[in-house]
């Protein structure tokens, strides 16, 4: 086990990642159960819940996978794009909700979980950058 990798900037990202994802996911449950509106007619629903708990699951494994000796490469870099453009989505599907169809009390839990997944995006872009500019300059 190689502890030490733990702490280098490729896991310090995916904890970013994970602390985000935990602060969207539950201000999007925290608006859900506060409304009287039920969010789970909306189309909406299944792409924001299901991208912001798969991937959010999704991350708690590549700690693991450092602790064990990962080197990040090509799969964290297509991980990351992926995961950003599914964050940039479910932000987009929150920020909509707001703006077109829901009002009240909930408001501002949806937007603040739609900004909050906006910014998860680009954690996921920095990232993405971040491993390929390591990758690269380990190439040559």
């Amino acid at each position: 086990m190689d502890v030490k990798s733990l702490t280098k900037p490729p896991a310090l990202f995916k904890y970013a990642e994970i602390l985000l994802g935990i602060v969207a996911l539950s201000l999007y449950r925290a608006a859900e159960k506060e409304s009287s509106y039920t969010l789970r007619n909306a189309d909406e629903f299944y792409v924001i819940i299901g991208t912001q708990l798969g991937l959010f699951l999704c991350n708690i494994t590549f700690p693991a996978a450092y602790l064990f000796g990962h080197n990040p490469r090509t799969i964290d870099t297509l991980h990351g794009g992926m995961c950003a453009l599914f964050y940039l989505v479910a932000g987009s599907c929150l920020v909509d909700m707001v703006a077109n169809h829901v009002r009240g009390k909930m408001t501002r839990l949806v937007l603040t979980s739609g900004v909050f997944s906006f910014f998860l995006s680009i954690v996921f872009i920095a990232d993405v950058f971040f491993v390929g500019w390591r990758w690269r300059r380990e190439v040559g």
